[in-house]
């Protein structure tokens, strides 16, 4: 069950959030929010199943699924930094803003979690330039 999810984050996840700042028409941008907002929905009641009431999706500590979603995390922050958007929202996605909390709370993700500034600095200078010359050159 944990490889079918973590190819989900990484195939669903990063796609629909990085598109929200890809995408050049505001219809197309609305498209991918809302692609983003039932993913992270999936991933919300994917929480509560696999987590069974505990701290991780795995159980009591970090594991594999955690860490897929987790080292997606920056992504979709400096996403949110970057449009303005909060995708991550605690009304919609309870469990998964407290798991996203505690996630980034332990010790061993604070060590290596790039910061969600230089994140956001990475897109808006290097990647925002690429799509928009590529969009351009279409």
């Amino acid at each position: 069950m944990a490889r079918f999810w973590a190819a989900y984050i990484n195939d669903k996840g990063l796609a629909s959030w990085l598109g929200i700042l890809k995408e050049r028409t505001e219809e197309a941008k609305a498209s991918k929010i809302i692609e983003t907002m039932a993913v992270l929905e999936l991933l919300e009641e994917a929480f509560k199943k696999c987590s069974k009431g505990k701290a991780f999706f795995g159980g009591d500590t970090i594991g594999f699924l955690d860490v897929t979603l987790g080292s997606n995390l920056a992504w979709l922050k400096g996403t949110e930094k970057v449009s303005k958007l909060k995708l991550l929202d605690e009304a919609k996605f309870p469990k998964l803003v407290e798991w996203t909390e505690r996630f980034l709370s332990a010790d061993c993700v604070k060590e290596v979690m790039p910061e969600v500034q230089k994140v956001k600095e990475y897109i808006t200078k290097t990647l925002e330039p690429r799509w928009a010359a590529a969009a351009s050159s279409k």
